[in-house]
């Protein structure tokens, strides 16, 4: 028998679950992720274990939600193609984050599948949960976002949303560039090619930003 008939992803997940658990992280068997829950919101791990004849890959991303993010910018975005209610507002993977574009995390026997959990905790536990905890701080999302807005590379998902949260964002800390910065995400969707209603979907979102004087 295979490493790959003999994988029980439960299992993977319960060898994991000691360093998570230690950093206040909640197992979420349905979401294969690990999750951290505050009133702002949540940060979390996601790990996929994709299972092949010869191999298992693990994908694992990780980042953050921001409830009042994701609340304001929901009327503008709801149907936008990648968009969820439950969705994160930041998210990365390990490839992005490590910048290695060839990076593969793979096991293809016991001893491999051991060396992989311990990759993933000491990553973690070196500076990994460190990172994410400057994901569920807003101050410090502006910056990560919106300092050089031109390079959001290791970010995943549409980077439409990040238009929209990036200037949400910039609303919520009251950042001083923020007209420099409305400016450069209208500019990006234009850029994308963004449909003319989302493009509209927009500006109703900044006017009503500027009318609550989160700018």
């Amino acid at each position: 028998m295979g490493l790959t008939s003999e994988f029980k992803k439960i299992r993977f997940f319960e060898t994991l679950q000691p360093v998570f658990t230690s950093n206040g992280y909640e197992f979420v068997p349905l979401l294969n992720q690990f999750r951290k829950t505050t009133r702002k919101g949540y940060s979390n791990v996601v790990i996929y274990p994709t299972i092949y004849p010869e191999q298992i890959y693990f994908e694992v991303s990780f980042g953050s939600r921001i409830n009042i993010v994701e609340k304001t910018i929901l009327p503008y975005v709801n149907g936008v193609k990648g968009f969820s209610e439950e969705g994160n507002t930041v998210l990365t993977n390990l490839k992005k984050f490590l910048d290695l574009p060839g990076f593969k995390l793979t096991a293809k026997s016991g001893q491999q599948l051991e060396e992989t959990i311990h990759f993933i905790s000491s990553f973690f536990e070196e500076g990994g949960f460190e990172y994410l905890e400057s994901f569920t701080d807003i101050y410090q999302l502006d910056r990560h976002l919106n300092t050089d807005p031109q390079d959001h590379h290791y970010f995943i998902g549409n980077p439409i949303l990040y238009c929209f949260r990036g200037i949400t964002i910039a609303s919520l800390t009251d950042s001083w560039r923020w007209r420099e910065l409305y400016q450069f995400y209208g500019k990006k969707l234009e850029e994308l090619q963004a449909p003319g209603l989302v493009r509209e979907s927009y500006n109703r979102m900044v006017f009503f930003l500027s009318d609550m004087g989160l700018n």
